[in-house]
């Protein structure tokens, strides 16, 4: 069993700070509620900052925001794919967690409806991985040629 502990996660959120394309791409199951509690603050800072200004705050910004220590990090473009990998199973598995939590009072009443949605909704959490077209990929030139 992967054991996600503070690190990982600050180094989660470090990466995304580094290359907003890879935070755009998980941004669909990102959820600041599955981090430790330490990192939950920066994890919303940077949801509603990206929500509101269509920008990935700045490390300063958010360290000022939220009284945390992120640091920067440079990093190969290659290890953002481990980013990818490793978020997602990361996503699931604390959401496999918390449906499990909060579905110890939904059997304990016999409701076992919401319990069986909440443990599906978990397990399907995945990236979306082949989009047919690499929207990522020299978006700049692909634009010109729909453009053209």
């Amino acid at each position: 069993m992967p054991d996600y502990t503070y690190a990982i996660q600050k180094l989660y959120l470090e990466m995304f700070l580094a290359d907003a394309e890879t935070f755009i791409r998980c941004q669909n199951i990102f959820d600041p509620e599955l981090f430790d509690q330490r990192l939950r603050a920066p994890a919303k800072f940077i949801t509603q900052h990206v929500d509101q200004y269509k920008v990935m705050p700045d490390l300063i910004q958010v360290n000022a925001a939220c009284g945390t220590e992120l640091d920067s990090v440079q990093t190969q473009k290659e290890n953002y794919e481990w980013l990818l990998d490793q978020f997602e199973q990361f996503t699931r598995h604390k959401a496999l967690e918390r449906a499990i939590i909060r579905s110890a009072d939904l059997l304990e009443r016999g409701d076992y409806n919401p319990v069986e949605r909440l443990i599906k909704e978990a397990i399907q959490i995945s990236l979306n991985k082949d989009m047919g077209t690499d929207y990522f990929e020299n978006p700049r030139s692909r634009l010109e040629g729909l453009k053209s």
